[in-house]
């Protein structure tokens, strides 16, 4: 029975015929329905679409879960599927349609897990090809390695199994396609060491030679996203910058560029540090 007309085909099947078939029989009828569904959920997943319906937020809120930390003390269960908020479509939009991205936020908003299943996303379903995460300090990165990786460990058996990590380290995450993403403490001297798809800087903003960084991937890297709470320096001095042809999207820009196509009310409390 073809995978491809499998869904017409059992509609087709009587109690009677079903009931007549031995273990064997029945274990391929159960491994080819999964296929078939699972053919239809990878695609789906691998859209390049700002949606909870397609794309990554729908691999993210659906097919895998993240890892709380503080469960224990909240009472909740410490694997949960991605949370809903209403800025993730439009952030999803801009991470998806913009080259050079800065992201003010506050600590609340689970912006860089959202980034982190980005790249993961990323390097897993459009690779092969290489990511870099940059922090202040190694600890961080190697937290931030870990989101990429719970993410991917915790997907769908089957879609685990169609997109096979190859290793892992505490500061690495390969999958068996090629793809590779690495994760590194700041300084100038550890982002030239890299010729990556993409950069993600993280709490961009506490990095002493952020600008330099920034500089260093800019000839080599095709996406770069700089994402930090506020302090004052270089990145705030950025998001600031009068948005020009090369300048780096920012997070307002992003909200009133899709304000009136998002189908949702956007809660200014989800981003707004002053409405919460």
């Amino acid at each position: 029975m073809a995978t491809s007309s499998l869904s017409s085909r059992l509609s087709e099947v009587t109690l009677e015929r079903l009931e007549q078939l031995d273990e064997e029989e029945l274990r391929l009828l159960t491994d080819s329905v999964l296929m078939e569904r699972y053919d239809a959920i990878d695609e789906r997943c691998s859209r390049k679409i700002a949606s909870e319906q397609a794309g990554p937020l729908y691999w993210l809120q659906n097919h895998t879960k993240t890892v709380d930390d503080h469960a224990l003390e909240k009472g909740t269960p410490p694997e949960m599927p991605f949370p809903r908020k209403s800025y993730f479509v439009p952030l999803m939009d801009c991470l998806l349609g913009q080259r050079r991205i800065l992201i003010a936020k506050t600590r609340e908003m689970i912006t860089s897990w959202t980034i982190c299943g980005y790249a993961t996303w990323l390097a897993q379903w459009h690779g092969p090809l290489t990511g870099v995460i940059q922090t202040v300090k190694e600890e961080k990165a190697k937290e931030l390695i870990r989101y990429c990786t719970i993410l991917a460990e915790s997907q769908d058996a089957e879609l685990l199994r169609r997109h096979p990590l190859a290793s892992r380290t505490d500061l690495k995450l390969e999958w068996a396609s090629g793809s590779r993403i690495f994760g590194i403490p700041g300084g100038e001297d550890q982002i030239r060491m890299y010729h990556p798809h993409f950069v993600v800087f993280d709490e961009v903003a506490a990095m002493v030679d952020a600008e330099q960084c920034w500089n260093a991937a800019e000839p080599v890297s095709s996406q770069m996203i700089g994402v930090s709470t506020a302090r004052p320096g270089w990145f705030a001095e950025q998001c600031q910058t009068p948005l020009l042809p090369e300048t780096p999207v920012q997070m307002q820009q992003i909200l009133e560029k899709v304000a009136n196509r998002y189908p949702y009310a956007i809660d200014r409390r989800d981003h707004d540090p002053q409405g919460a």
